[in-house]
């Protein structure tokens, strides 16, 4: 078609177990109360300096090679998802959005990738269990459907406020689904009020080629 398209461990710890309870008989089993005395130790250890990882996602599933739109001349095949759809464990929340499957492994992590202007701007978002009081570090990677050569611009919304705003112009950053899409690492800093909380992408580029996110990851950091 020519009318676009795209796009633990190891804390320290020490334990009332005497070392030559251990080793002074080799002979001589360790008793069972202090094997599991050391087991729960190391457990103990592994949660106090585990950050917890609440989320790491790229946007391999569904895969769309059977089912996206081949369009041979960006190399990419793409599917467009419209409101109320789910992407995995995302919902489009807005307009419509559209997976990209690249051929030529320029998506920032796996085969797959986002752009969140399908046939017109789109959003994802996904609610998920929070502490309140909690501080939880976002990171993704950003980039621009490059055909059409469009500034990109994207909202990241937490709990329906504005969080962060980004921009990504295509044209001095010449890249491309066959090469290389220049992919840019952002990162915000998100504080729950809440026991659950919804993070929302966002574009607010009109048409058909907008802002490219893959490999989303968020974790509590305190």
């Amino acid at each position: 078609s020519s009318r676009r398209r795209h796009t633990r461990l190891q804390g320290d710890w020490s334990s009332d177990v005497c070392s030559s309870d251990l080793v002074a008989n080799t002979h001589k089993p360790v008793p069972l109360f202090h094997m599991k005395s050391l087991f729960a130790l190391v457990l103990m250890s592994a949660t106090a300096h585990a950050q917890p990882l609440f989320f790491f996602n790229g946007f391999e599933h569904p895969n769309i090679v059977r089912t996206g739109v081949d369009y041979k001349e960006a190399a990419i095949y793409y599917q467009t998802f419209q409101t109320g759809s789910t992407i995995g464990p995302w919902k489009v929340s807005q307009g419509s959005v559209d997976i990209v499957r690249h051929k030529t492994a320029t998506a920032a992590e796996g085969k797959q990738s986002l752009d969140l202007s399908g046939t017109e701007a789109g959003a994802i978002q996904r609610t998920f269990e929070s502490r309140p009081g909690a501080t939880y570090r976002l990171n993704f990677d950003f980039s621009g459907n490059p055909i059409g050569g469009a500034l990109s611009v994207m909202e990241v919304r937490w709990n329906g406020q504005v969080a962060g705003t980004f921009k990504y112009d295509t044209a001095p950053q010449t890249n491309s689904y066959q090469v290389d899409m220049h992919w840019e690492k952002k990162k915000l800093t998100l504080k729950a009020s809440e026991r659950k909380s919804t993070l929302e992408f966002r574009s607010l580029t009109p048409g058909q080629s907008g802002p490219a996110l893959d490999k989303i990851r968020l974790e509590r950091v305190r």
